[in-house]
C-alpha cells in the first residue's frame, strides 16, 4: 500500500478473526485501519472479507462500515469533501463451490439492497467474483457460467455498468488475474473485477490496471484512480534529485567533472584570482552548480529510463503472450482489489 500509494485496500478469502485483526492493528495501527467480516462458522477456514483504509492517505475520521452478508460482502461509507455524498464502496467474496452457489449469492445480495431501502447503494463493487463474462477471460476457454445473468441483474439493481471498468478500458486486451496448475495444465482467468456506475467512470474512474502484488500468491491485484471533483489540484511538485541513479557511474563521473570546475571558480575567489560580484560570488556558484547537478542528472535519467521501460514492456508483453510461463479513494486515491488465495 505504501509503495503503490493505495488508499483503499479491499481483500477476499482472508481468513481473519477479531484477535487477528487486533494483532495486524497493534503492528500497524498508526498506518492503517482494517474492516473486516468474517463468516459465522470457521473463519479461519473458509471466506472473509476486509477493506483496509490507508490512513496516510486517507482520513479515517466518519468511515461507517457495514457488514451486508458475514464473510462475503462488506461495505464502506467514505465520507468527501463538500457536499459530496459518502462513496459507497463495496468488497465481496463470490463462493467458489458451484454456479449455483454463485447464483444464490448475488440474488442474496440483490434482494439485500431491495429489502433494506435506507442502505446506500454501492458505486463501487470490487471482489473475486470466481466467474467470467467473455470467453477472453479464460484460459482455456470454458462454457459460460449459469451464475452471469444473476451477477447482470445485481448490476442493473445497483446502477452499475455491465462491463468491469478494465475491461471497458482495455475492450480487446488480454490478461488474467488467476492462475493455477491443474493435472500438469496450468488455467487463467480474470475472475478479480471493479464494477463502477456510468458517473464515476466516465468523470472519476482511471488508470485501471492489473499488476502484480507485492507477495507470492497466485492472484493479481486491479487497481483504478479514483478522483473527486473536490479533490485539490496538485502541481508539479519540488525538483529533486534522481536517487535511483546515485550509482551510476556516467552521473558520477559528470558530477565530480562539475563539482572540481565550481571548487576552482571557488579558490580563485578565495585567493584574489577573481572579483567577487553580485552575480559572481561563492553563493550564486553554488546556486548554479546545484541547477547544473540536477539537469545532469535528468538528461541522464531520460538516457536510462527509457531503455529499462521498453525491457519491462517487452517482459510484460511475453508474459501476456504465454501465460504458462507467467511466475509469478479529500477522497482522491487508489483503489485495489486483491484476492489473497493461498499458494498451491
Amino acid at each position: 500500500m505504501k509503495e503503490r500509494n493505495i488508499a483503499v485496500l479491499l481483500l477476499q478469502e482472508t481468513h481473519l478473526t477479531q484477535d487477528r485483526r487486533i494483532a495486524v492493528t497493534k503492528l500497524f495501527g498508526s498506518r492503517v485501519k482494517i474492516y473486516m467480516s468474517a463468516p459465522d462458522s470457521d473463519p479461519t477456514k473458509t471466506a472473509g472479507v476486509a477493506i483496509v483504509v490507508n490512513k496516510k492517505l486517507l482520513n479515517t475520521d466518519g468511515i461507517q462500515a457495514s457488514e451486508i452478508i458475514p464473510g462475503r460482502a462488506l461495505q464502506l461509507a467514505i465520507p468527501l469533501p463538500g457536499n459530496e455524498a459518502p462513496r459507497q464502496v463495496l468488497c465481496i467474496y463470490a463462493p467458489a463451490d458451484s454456479p449455483e452457489a454463485r447464483t444464490v449469492f448475488f440474488t442474496q445480495l440483490r434482494e439485500y439492497y431491495k429489502s433494506h431501502p435506507n442502505q446506500a447503494k454501492p458505486v463501487i463493487i470490487a471482489g473475486d467474483f470466481n466467474n467470467t463474462e467473455d470467453a477472453i477471460d479464460r484460459f482455456p476457454q470454458q462454457n459460460p457460467d449459469s451464475s452471469l445473468s444473476a451477477l447482470d441483474d445485481l448490476k442493473l439493481s445497483l446502477g452499475l455498468l455491465m462491463t468491469d471498468g478494465w475491461r471497458a478500458t482495455n475492450p480487446t486486451a488480454k490478461e488474467h488475474t488467476y492462475r493455477a496448475r491443474r493435472n500438469d495444465q496450468i488455467h487463467a482467468s480474470r475472475l478479480d473485477r471493479i464494477y463502477v456506475n456510468a458517473d464515476l467512470h466516465e468523470h472519476a474512474a482511471r488508470e485501471w490496471e492489473i499488476i502484480t502484488p507485492g507477495v507470492r500468491t497466485d492472484h493479481s491485484m486491479v487497481t483504478v484512480t479514483v478522483t473527486s471533483q473536490h479533490a485539490p489540484t496538485r502541481g508539479k511538485g519540488r525538483t529533486v534529485f534522481p536517487t535511483k541513479l546515485l550509482k551510476d557511474k556516467k552521473l558520477a563521473a559528470r558530477m565530480k567533472r562539475e563539482g572540481l570546475k565550481v571548487q576552482a571558480e571557488l579558490d580563485d575567489l578565495c585567493e584574489g584570482r577573481a572579483t567577487r560580484t553580485n552575480d559572481h560570488n561563492p553563493q550564486t556558484l553554488l546556486k548554479n552548480f546545484k541547477s547544473a547537478i540536477l539537469k545532469i542528472a535528468r538528461d541522464r535519467e531520460r538516457e536510462v529510463v527509457p531503455r529499462i521501460l521498453a525491457e519491462i514492456r517487452e517482459l510484460e508483453e511475453e508474459l501476456r503472450k504465454k501465460p504458462e510461463r507467467r511466475k509469478w479513494l479529500p477522497f482522491s486515491g487508489k483503489l485495489a482489489n486483491y484476492a489473497s488465495h493461498d499458494t498451491e
